[in-house]
């Protein structure tokens, strides 16, 4: 409609290509209409846009052989995920979370109640408040390390599902509309 005729080239951002030059002024102008009411920064929204036209990133499950194959090529070439990625054909952002899940002593399987307690103290003391209610913006690979037994992700999603509440929140509180507001904040 507006001289764009391939969706995946407003995703390019090779200098080198012809239609850069040509699709610049059509980029700019897509990139700005789907950030428009959207309550993110547009870099994040260019990004999940990116990921999620990438052929590669819908592959399912990795399997052991992608792991082994992976931990190889991390040795090999260190963090750089674009060349990883492009070698095992997979996302490089799904590589790289699918990476940070190989911490040494981390543990799978239910929490205990000793890790739940060091989770609560780590977000108590780098928040620097006893009111976890309140506490946004946790900087979860810190509360992982202070934790000591469980990777970022595994620390943001016990905090979502188990301690963002107490007990009696949970049993007493009804869902309501402005609810809904402050889980999109």
């Amino acid at each position: 409609k507006h001289g764009v005729h391939d969706v995946q080239s407003l995703f390019t951002t090779d200098d080198d290509n012809d239609a850069w030059s040509r699709y610049n002024i059509n980029k700019i102008r897509f990139r700005k209409k789907i950030c428009k009411g959207i309550p993110r920064p547009p870099a994040y929204i260019y990004e999940r846009a990116k990921r999620i036209l990438d052929i590669n990133n819908h592959k399912g499950c990795f399997t052991a052989e992608e792991i082994e194959l992976l931990k190889k090529l991390q040795r090999r070439h260190g963090n750089k995920w674009a060349l990883i990625g492009a070698k095992m054909k997979r996302h490089r952002q799904a590589l790289r979370d699918k990476f940070k899940e190989f911490k040494e002593n981390r543990v799978t399987g239910p929490w205990t109640r000793e890790e739940r307690s060091a989770l609560k103290n780590a977000v108590k003391e780098i928040a620097g408040t006893d009111d976890l209610h309140s506490v946004t913006k946790i900087p979860w690979l810190e509360v992982s390390k202070k934790v000591s037994t469980r990777t970022a992700n595994q620390c943001r999603r016990e905090w979502a599902h188990f301690l963002c509440w107490s007990e009696s929140d949970r049993r007493s509180h009804v869902w309501k509309e402005s609810d809904n507001a402050v889980l999109i904040e």
